[in-house]
């Protein structure tokens, strides 16, 4: 018998009685041939002969006899593969794929994956469909599902289980994506595609989903450090204004802003809190940054040094909520855990005494929290039985539990049913499951709304408000939201010492209010427009802060300075 192979044609001659039988069986026709120095890509090949070795078994299964062109199996292929025809070929006797041109790849590194009897003869190579070595006995289906299964947006975090793809012995070796990322920042349609390899080396098809991302506009929130106000966007922009002597405003320079300026560094948070110099940031997908001061350690970054620039707090993830105090800060994790790093000259870290903590410790002791606040030198944090536990500075009874002195350990306090809490300078609040608001502490300047007490040691009921759903403050003044967006506030603002509301009062007509927050010296509030408005002790001039696009130049002019160290934007009144 002599063999002679020709572009794609297998020629046989067969002496058959002495009579010479000349069968030629047509293959696939060259159109197309890799040009000169062209590399073909190995998996593309592999996955080509996986593929048209899977449609051949079928072919052979409904018994169509010889597959003399493999577009034959164009009706088997059981995915919509675009297979350039023009390499491939089969041989007479159905054992073997032939690709045509073996100098365009890595041979060894095919018939090392194929495996089995595969080999090459010449520039052609030539690939068992019996192989039994690398052929897995199992077809390679790479299968994922992405989580959460709908409501995609621009802050959501997205995982993605492959767990249920098909391989060999259920073994995946390796795994390939395309645009996988744990969030997508802009808005639109997002394919996602994964391949897997099993443990003989084969991948599978590409598996492909999509998901439609959105982006939700308008205002998260409101909150301030000491000086500083930041608006969170529901896109997970964020915006800061006010004094930035260390860098607090989280823009990556120290010059103080009195407009508006875009924290270009972090484009996904989710809560922003301030200290007297430093700032903690909550992103969407649970992780912590801090900058600014940090000569405490308030910054959680193991060491001393002021940052300018938001700074990822290594180790500490999953977490819920954040918190600052004067110099300290705190975290609450997904699993209720408390973890405090920075001062702790008062014990407000919940540790051992010690100056201070440069990295985050777990706070032992409680646990299944819901809730925490830091005051200037204390902290309190809510269970979810609804008790009130607290630490730190107690010189003012600011802990709730019927004396002072210092406390390193938290305590349950005397009060429960709470839903809420707020610690404030030297005293502290709560709100009751009822909507009533629960005041201890230090009362020098009405900051707990009563008359007649410098202070209280335990927690008393202010019945001059009810229906209450958030608090704020920062100095000796608090801002409370009640459950139709009203606005009420007590306590001394900056100014003369008996000018300011001793009880609760309303903030003028304001209502629909949506979020409140207070530096040491102003009231600010996000209303239904997405407008934010300002107020300090004149209670009935309410102004709408205007924020603009970052400048080019830094403001030099002294009143800009000025207006900025004071922690208020450039504001104009515009209701009463």
């Amino acid at each position: 018998m002599l063999q002679n192979l020709i572009q794609g044609e297998v020629i046989l001659n067969f002496l058959i009685g002495g009579v010479g039988l000349t069968a030629v069986v047509a293959a696939v026709a060259v159109f197309k041939m890799v040009g000169p120095g062209e590399k073909l890509d190995i998996d593309e090949v592999i996955n080509d002969f996986r593929v048209l070795r899977s449609a051949f078994t079928q072919f052979k299964k409904d018994d169509k006899g010889l597959c003399e062109d493999l577009k034959a199996l164009i009706p088997y292929l059981r995915e919509n593969r675009e297979i350039e025809w023009e390499r491939y070929a089969i041989t007479i006797d159905q054992k073997y794929m032939i690709i045509k041109d073996a100098k365009s790849f890595d041979s060894d590194q095919i018939l090392k994956r194929i495996g089995g009897a595969s080999f090459v003869k010449g520039n052609k190579l030539y690939l068992s469909f019996s192989s039994v070595n690398t052929i897995s006995k199992v077809e390679p289906v790479a299968k994922f599902k992405i989580i959460p299964t709908e409501g995609y947006t621009t802050t959501t975090r997205v995982e993605f289980d492959y767990s249920s793809s098909v391989t060999e012995d259920n073994e995946i070796n390796e795994v390939k994506w395309e645009n996988m990322q744990q969030r997508y920042p802009e808005p639109g349609i997002k394919k996602v595609k994964l391949k897997v390899q099993d443990k003989n080396g084969n991948w599978s098809e590409w598996a492909e989903e999509q998901i439609v991302v959105k982006e939700i506009k308008g205002m998260k929130s409101i909150s301030s450090g000491y000086d500083t106000v930041f608006i969170v966007h529901n896109n997970g922009k964020a915006d800061g204004f006010g004094r930035n002597d260390f860098g607090q405003l989280a823009i990556g320079d120290t010059v103080p802003a009195a407009r508006r300026k875009t924290l270009k560094f972090i484009d996904n948070a989710d809560q922003i809190v301030g200290g007297e110099f430093h700032t903690v940031i909550l992103t969407n997908d649970r992780k912590v940054y801090t900058c600014g001061r940090n000569n405490f350690g308030q910054l959680g970054q193991g060491d001393r040094t002021d940052v300018i620039s938001p700074k990822q707090i290594w180790g500490l993830e999953n977490i819920k909520q954040i918190s600052a105090g004067e110099n300290f800060a705190a975290a609450l994790s997904t699993s209720g855990q408390v973890y405090t790093w920075g001062n702790n000259e008062y014990g407000q870290l919940g540790l051992e005494p010690s100056y201070f903590k440069e990295i985050p410790a777990r706070v032992e002791g409680i646990e299944n929290i819901k809730a925490i606040s830091c005051g200037s030198t204390h902290m309190l944090a809510l269970g979810f039985d609804g008790n009130v536990y607290s630490w730190g500075d107690n010189r003012n009874g600011q802990l709730g539990l019927g004396f002072k002195g210092k406390n390193h350990e938290p305590i349950v306090t005397t009060v429960s049913g709470v839903k809420g809490i707020c610690a404030g300078k030297s005293f502290s609040l709560a709100i009751t499951e009822a909507g009533k608001v629960k005041v201890w502490g230090i009362n020098s300047k009405n900051q707990l709304g009563i008359l007649g007490e410098s202070e209280l040691l335990f927690p008393q009921e202010l019945l001059d408000i009810k229906g209450v759903t958030e608090l704020a403050t920062k100095g000796n003044f608090v801002v409370a939201r009640d459950d139709i967006g009203q606005v009420y506030t007590w306590g001394h603002y900056s100014g003369v010492d008996d000018d300011y509301p001793m009880k609760p009062v309303r903030v003028g007509e304001l209502k629909y209010i949506k979020s409140i927050s207070a530096t040491t010296d102003a009231g600010y509030a996000v209303d239904e427009r997405g407008e934010v408005l300002r107020w300090d002790r004149k209670l009935t001039k309410i102004e709408n802060v205007l924020f603009f696009e970052e400048e080019t130049e830094t403001p030099k002019k002294e009143a800009d300075k000025k207006g900025a160290h004071s922690g208020n934007g450039k504001a104009k009144a515009v209701r009463s």
